[in-house]
């Protein structure tokens, strides 16, 4: 979610050439309302202020029009700036036509090999991304790549940053081979382009390529790079700046991957009143540090206290983003799993169906984050017994989790397994019975034959080999069962 904006944490941050960050101009050629409109427009897109900004930022536009002319640099600088808030209030469509504007300008005053139109096509690939159109996206962001090797060479980061921008567009896209490839190339070249061994531009390449494994379900390969990444930025832990509360973010976020949700919980806590105490109670990276928080307290089995966290998460969003952008549906999504977790499922099934609509709207039909809004709202009419409604959400879940993800992947076993619960809940037997194999096998091979998970799947294996008359193979599984129980007793 969200490298193009400005607002997102360091931890699931990519560095993006300009994008979200609103240009310096030249002032020697503004006047100084200019420059004093394009600081006010800086400083409230900064505090997620974002229809205040915009405001500013129109007038900073028409003044540089007037000022400048309707084709100088610095009127494009105006126009840039005035999209990427546009961006992050997710108004893709205006925040295209501005970057297109500011393109055509840089190309025109620059050049088409320039810095600045490099610049420019990243601002435009960013807006493709975000808007699902990834082709065009990757068309873009090859092409600034090709202009920073040639500017500035091979090693310099620059190109580290084009890299990651361009890796970022795969893993949207759900396409995380070749995202890794590209992170791989990223980190390898901002380490040869590091000013020192506390650069955070490598810093945040290895949090880049860690966010990727870890999307991948590869935990042990995420780890060290995380602990790497977390080792540059140890000397701000204990600050309270933007920096260091991205960085306590990624630090519980590895402890949230290792499954050590008590000690994540009270650092996503600390970050969350750094935020506030920084950014204000309504800004979008507050929104996100309540996400983070309500996802810990959910995974402790206390999702009672999540509730008003999320619930402030999605009023936030809504405000700043609208009701229907990809982090609206997110927050839609986490609250959702809440309410299903308490049984309220009247509350639950209208915020899954809202996400689900918003992600298709926003990056198309098979992305994993419709997958996830599928998989909750079949979990939601299983809990209520409509077979006809739940069985094909979780088919096309289970498609593009397979598809995006590979066979073996957490979050395909686990769809797997709720579509076995549905079908020998419903006598289906014969469809029930391998997918309910095929989990056990996923599930041995991750956890090991011994581990407690495996129990209510083992249990719900052999009372299918019973109906179907294999009663050896039962008689195996319930030994195993006992023998798990006894060792844990």
């Amino acid at each position: 979610m969200g490298s193009i904006i400005a607002s997102m944490r360091w931890s699931a941050a990519v560095l993006v050439l300009s994008v979200g960050v609103l240009a310096a101009t030249s002032a020697a050629a503004q006047s100084d309302e200019l420059v004093e409109l394009n600081e006010q427009a800086k400083a409230l897109h900064a505090k997620g202020q974002y229809d205040k900004a915009a405001s500013v930022a129109r007038k900073a536009v028409a003044l540089a029009e007037s000022e400048l002319g309707e084709d100088h640099p610095d009127t494009a600088t105006a126009a840039s700036n005035l999209a990427t808030i546009y961006l992050s209030q997710g108004n893709h469509s205006k925040a295209e036509s501005l970057y297109k504007r500011a393109a055509r300008i840089h190309e025109e005053a620059f050049g088409p090999e320039s810095p600045q139109s490099a610049s420019s096509l990243s601002h435009l690939a960013s807006v493709y991304k975000a808007d699902g159109r990834y082709d065009k996206a990757e068309s873009l962001y090859k092409r600034s790549l090709k202009i920073h090797e040639a500017v500035y060479g091979a090693d310099s980061a620059k190109v580290s940053t084009s890299l990651a921008n361009l890796a970022s567009m795969y893993k949207a896209r759900g396409d995380l081979a070749q995202a890794r490839t590209m992170y791989e190339q990223s980190l390898s070249v901002a380490r040869k382009a590091a000013t020192g061994p506390a650069d955070p531009l490598v810093a945040t390449a290895l949090n880049n390529l860690a966010e990727l494994h870890r999307a991948e379900g590869d935990l042990a390969k995420a780890e060290p790079l995380y602990e790497k990444a977390l080792d540059i930025r140890k000397n701000k832990l204990d600050q309270t700046d933007a920096e260091a509360a991205g960085t306590l973010s990624n630090l519980a976020a590895l402890h949230a991957a290792r499954g050590e949700w008590l000690q994540a919980g009270p650092l996503y806590r600390r970050v969350l009143t750094a935020r506030e105490q920084a950014l204000g109670p309504d800004h979008p990276q507050v929104a996100a540090s309540l996400v983070d928080l309500g996802r810990a307290f959910v995974a402790v089995g206390q999702p009672a206290q999540a509730e008003p966290l999320l619930a402030r998460a999605l009023a936030i969003r809504e405000k700043t983003l609208g009701p229907d952008k990809p982090e609206t549906a997110q927050a839609m999504a986490d609250l959702a799993d809440v309410y299903r977790a308490q049984g309220q499922f009247d509350r639950a099934e209208p915020l899954y169906a809202r996400s689900l609509r918003a992600r298709e709207n926003a990056a198309g039909v098979e992305t994993l984050d419709v997958a996830a809004s599928s998989h909750g709202l079949a979990e939601v009419y299983r809990a209520r017994n409509q077979y006809d409604q739940a069985e094909p959400l979780f088919r096309r879940a289970l498609e593009i989790r397979e598809k995006l993800l590979g066979r073996d992947h957490p979050d395909v076993i686990a769809t797997v397994q709720s579509l076995a619960e549905l079908y020998q809940t419903h006598g289906h037997t014969v469809a029930a019975l391998p997918m309910y194999e095929r989990v056990l096998a996923a599930k041995e091979k991750s956890l090991g034959p011994r581990h407690a998970d495996l129990v209510p799947v083992m249990e719900s294996l052999a009372v299918l080999y019973r109906v179907e008359g294999r009663n050896k193979d039962a008689r195996s599984l319930e030994a195993r069962v006992s023998a798990i129980r006894a060792a844990r007793s």
